[in-house]
This record gives C-alpha cells, structure tokens and sequence, in this order.
C-alpha cells in the first residue's frame, strides 16, 4: 500500500470526479475492499480536519453512485467494495473520458430522445391523418 499524497486543503479543493477517480486507484492498486477502513486509515489524512474526512466520505458515495465501485456481496461488511467493470474502463481512460461520459449520460441523451418522440409521434399523426 502506498501512502496518501494529497493534504487535506488539497483533497477539500479538488472536483468530486477528480477526487474519486484518485481514490478509485487505491481498490484496485492495494486490495481494499472496505472504504471505511481506508478513510480512518492512519496513511490517509486522518484525523487532519473533518472537511478532508467529509471530502473523502463524499467521493466514495460519489463512485458508489456512480457505478464504479460496488458492494462486494463476498464480504459480509456493509461498508465492502470492489471496483466495478466501468470503474476499471475509468481508470484505465482517465478523468476526460470520464467526464465526458457523465456529460453524455445527462445532458445529451434526454434531449435527443425527447426530441425524437415528439418527431416521431408527430409524423405518425400526419400520415394518419393527412395533416401538412
């Protein structure tokens, strides 16, 4: 296991995505499977202010969220992780890929579909109906 770099000021600074895709590498690099023993952990910020710690919190619910990591139904603890298929493509793409796949799930995909029933219906009540 290697120790954590970032100071708490740095982690409290960073993006959610960013922060989380940091902590993502840790499951998969050091064999942890449980979150809350990695956040009291004494190689990360501990005990360094309680906004650091709430950051840390806040980005492992954000890859829970997410789909990146999952529960690991091989371990009895509620607190058990494994990083997900999608947490390793994120890792293995980066932050950008990731970023733009969220852009893309949230902000294009409603509209387009949105759009198109409402093309599509209509054209369907113009041919039924003859209408221009």
């Amino acid at each position: 296991m290697t120790a954590w770099t970032l100071e708490a000021d740095e982690i409290v600074a960073l993006p959610i995505d960013d922060l989380g895709l940091r902590l993502l590498r840790d499951p998969r690099d050091a064999s942890e499977w449980n979150w809350r023993r990695w956040v009291c952990s004494p190689r990360t910020p501990n005990g360094r202010g309680s906004a650091a710690i709430a950051a840390l919190t806040e980005a492992w619910a954000w890859l829970l969220n997410r789909g990146l990591i999952v529960r690991d139904i091989n371990q009895r603890s509620v607190e058990s992780i494994v990083v997900s298929r999608q947490g390793h493509e994120a890792l293995e793409r980066g932050l950008p890929w990731l970023r733009a796949v969220q852009r893309l799930d949230v902000q294009l995909v409603p509209q387009p579909e949105a759009k198109a029933a409402r093309s599509s219906c209509g054209a369907t009540l113009r041919r039924r109906h003859s209408w221009p």
